[in-house]
């Protein structure tokens, strides 16, 4: 859907119904864009955190994971 005038794509699969849901909670574009990067850092961060445990669990570090030898 999107806002043509403002240039503001539309989403999709967000229709005009969860559109309004998502502009009530949030208020403003900046404050959702803002949220969206806050999940995208704790995602990262989660994320590094489980290869760093998988890496453990095999008896791997970090330090130089391509330095391993066959």
């Amino acid at each position: 859907m999107g806002d043509k005038s403002d240039n503001i794509p539309g989403i999709s699969g967000i229709g005009e119904k969860t559109a309004l849901n998502i502009i009530k909670k949030y208020k403003t574009i900046d404050k959702l864009y803002e949220q969206i990067e806050a999940r995208k850092s704790k995602r990262n961060k989660r994320k590094a955190k489980r290869k760093n445990n998988r890496w453990k669990r095999n008896g791997n570090s970090f330090k130089n994971p391509r330095n391993n030898k066959y």
